[in-house]
C-alpha cells in the first residue's frame, strides 16, 4: 500500500492570491491592471537580472577554460602524458 500526499500540502510553484508572487506573475498582473510603467519597469529588472546571469556564466566558462589550459599547458611542453 502507498500512501497519497493530498492536494495542496507542498506547493512548489503556484499562484496562490495574496501568498505568492513572482516577478514574471507581478509583471503579468500590472500589465493586465494597466500599470504600464510599473510594468515595464519590472521586466526590465528582470531582463537586466537574466543578462547579468548570462554574462557571469559566460565569464566563469572563459576563467575555467584558461586555468584549465595553463594547467595543462606546462605538461604538454614538458612531454609528460
Amino acid at each position: 500500500m502507498s500512501r497519497t500526499t493530498p492536494p495542496g500540502n507542498y506547493v512548489v510553484s503556484g499562484r496562490i492570491s495574496g501568498q505568492t508572487d513572482t516577478m514574471p506573475l507581478r509583471v503579468e498582473k500590472l500589465f493586465q491592471d494597466y500599470h504600464m510603467p510599473e510594468a515595464f519597469a519590472l521586466a526590465s529588472i528582470l531582463m537586466s537580472l537574466a543578462l547579468a546571469t548570462l554574462g557571469l556564466k559566460t565569464w566563469l566558462e572563459r576563467k575555467s577554460r584558461l586555468a584549465l589550459a595553463e594547467a595543462t599547458a606546462p605538461r604538454a611542453a614538458e612531454g609528460i602524458s
